[in-house]
């Protein structure tokens, strides 16, 4: 009996280390850094023409979904996942605008530890 008492406080003890251990080599999301956006230069186009929005996010933790505004309007929303780079496309048709009118779409990615990226700004001129 005094063999079992001995041996349970280093069973205990090597149990104790283990979790300690696991615990330890968990990746702490808030070293992870925040999701990153690229879009093109600014976009020209007529009224009536059909362009393309482009934006390139990467997250790595992952992309867990991208928000785009247009002059400061919910525009759309694109859900991934958890691709850690993905190209975010979308047809936009100019709308009856003058000549010399711009819209402001804006992105903003956020990934899946809920980290949100700065806000990108891609400017569409109308000639």
């Amino acid at each position: 009996m005094k063999k079992v008492a001995i041996q349970f406080p280093k069973l205990f003890f090597i149990l104790a280390i283990t979790a300690f251990i696991a615990i330890s080599c968990q990746k702490d999301s808030s070293l992870v850094p925040s999701p990153t956006i690229q879009v093109n230069a600014p976009v020209f186009g007529v009224k009536g023409e059909l362009v393309q929005l482009k934006a390139i996010l990467s997250a790595e933790a992952g992309i867990e979904y991208v928000v785009v505004y247009k002059n400061g309007i919910a525009f759309d929303v694109q859900n991934f996942v958890g691709q850690k780079s993905v190209e975010y496309l979308k047809s936009y048709q100019i709308e009856d605008l003058p000549s010399g009118s711009k819209i402001n779409f804006t992105f903003q990615a956020t990934d899946q530890n809920g980290k949100s990226s700065q806000v990108k700004l891609l400017e569409l001129m109308v000639k």
